[in-house]
């Protein structure tokens, strides 16, 4: 589809913010995409998407960035990641309706 994935380490990450709960609301846990991709799959600040790369897959909830070049998206990983993936709109959980 000519996406482009960017995965990056989160600086806060490792074994110790693992650990240690106080630490995790300094996680991202959201999709990172660009303002047009994201009115192209339909997709609002919030909704849930899935992204696939290089044999694995991140699903989280749509930050739309318009400063985010169309068919760019960044999810923060363990393992750093550039290269070619897919992302789409997410079924929604059980209970959102």
């Amino acid at each position: 589809s000519g996406t482009v994935v960017v995965g990056y380490r989160e600086l806060m990450s490792g074994p110790e913010v693992d650990h240690s709960p106080a630490l995790h609301f300094q996680r991202r846990a959201g999709v990172e995409i660009s303002h047009d991709d994201a009115e192209t799959l339909g997709v609002r600040p919030g909704d849930r998407v899935r992204v696939a790369y290089d044999g694995g897959e991140h699903e989280g909830a749509a930050v739309v960035l318009r400063r985010l070049r169309p068919g760019v998206v960044r999810i923060a990983t363990r393992r750093p990641y550039a290269g070619p993936g897919t992302v789409a709109a997410a079924e929604p959980e059980a209970g959102d309706a």
